[in-house]
């Protein structure tokens, strides 16, 4: 059960976020941000040694639920697939099927807007960030199963993947906008796209230029489909139009 008490705590520290972001009237990247490195430090203090790594030893309390988190259902589908499929299944149900996943929609879109409306803008927002940190904590578990150890600065970096994954899933970066579906398929594309990159020995560097470029790429075309007249105009070089 040591492993399973990670996600509580990440519940916790995204609900600290989202406090500390709605009640404070702060930018939510410098709180985010700020979040990330401090969590990096006590991961760190945590592990106690000069290489952050945590082994996870044979007979140790959590070897039991990382074997089974390493295990394969039917010797086919790995475990960590499973809570991909099903997590996914839930948020697409959550956000469509739900009142609270319609608030998010509306908060996303124009949060000034579903204020005044009357809704409860600050409470959806914490609970967005709590859900978003404890999935962040189940990640680590995740990882933590697959490579039998914690490592403090794991997945630095894996965030750039993240905003270009649901950037090519047609989410947008302004906000209400968006389907699992789509973050869905653009994981897996971007996941084939890394693995292509890899068996093609293509330098570690160059790939992150090329997922830099995608994103960028990703975003024009999402504003050029979403308002083609404003665009054509920037591109044209005039003024005046916004």
């Amino acid at each position: 059960m040591v492993l399973w008490m990670v996600p509580l705590a990440g519940l916790a520290i995204g609900a600290l976020n989202g406090v500390i972001i709605t009640r404070g009237r702060m930018q939510p990247f410098i709180v985010t941000l700020a979040a990330m490195v401090g969590m990096m430090g006590v991961a760190r203090l945590v592990a106690g040694q000069d290489t952050a790594v945590y082994s996870i030893y044979s007979g140790s309390n959590a070897t039991t639920d990382i074997d089974n988190l390493r295990a394969l259902l039917f010797g086919v589908v790995p475990v960590p697939a499973l809570f991909f499929i099903v997590i996914a299944l839930i948020a697409d149900f959550v956000l469509n099927r739900t009142v609270f996943g319609k608030y998010l929609y509306a908060i996303g879109g124009n949060e000034k807007c579903a204020r005044i409306s009357g809704l409860n803008v600050d409470r959806h927002k914490i609970a967005a960030y709590a859900i978003s940190g404890m999935l962040a904590a189940l990640v680590g578990v995740l990882y933590a199963a697959q490579y039998r150890q914690g490592k403090a600065d794991a997945g630095v970096g894996w965030e750039l993947d993240a905003i270009a994954a649901v950037v090519i899933g047609g989410t947008s970066l302004m906000g209400g906008v968006g389907r699992i579906a789509g973050t869905v398929a653009g994981v897996l594309i971007f996941g084939f796209l890394g693995n292509i990159l890899l068996l093609n020995n293509i330098d570690s560097n160059t790939q992150l230029v090329l997922k830099g470029l995608i994103i960028v790429v990703a975003v024009f075309l999402q504003q050029t489909r979403m308002n083609p007249q404003t665009m054509l105009v920037r591109l044209r070089g005039r003024r005046g139009v916004r």
